[in-house]
């Protein structure tokens, strides 16, 4: 998650579930001025949340 600006602001439980999903490459982060921000206390948009899940799709994590 070093790889966010905002890394570290994610929680002790999920933490490790966010770095499995972008070493997956299923989150990449939002471009910022400062950075990719992951933004992990955010809601998710339905948006956000259908792109996390067609990636799976197409990098073969769901099946």
């Amino acid at each position: 998650l070093s790889a966010f600006v905002d890394g570290a602001d994610a929680s002790e439980w999920s933490a490790p579930y966010l770095k499995w999903a972008a070493d997956k490459g299923l989150v990449e982060g939002y471009d910022e001025p400062a950075g990719k921000r992951l933004a992990p206390g955010e809601n998710a948009s339905r948006e956000r949340a259908a792109t996390v899940l067609m990636r799976a799709f197409y990098l073969g994590v769901l099946k």
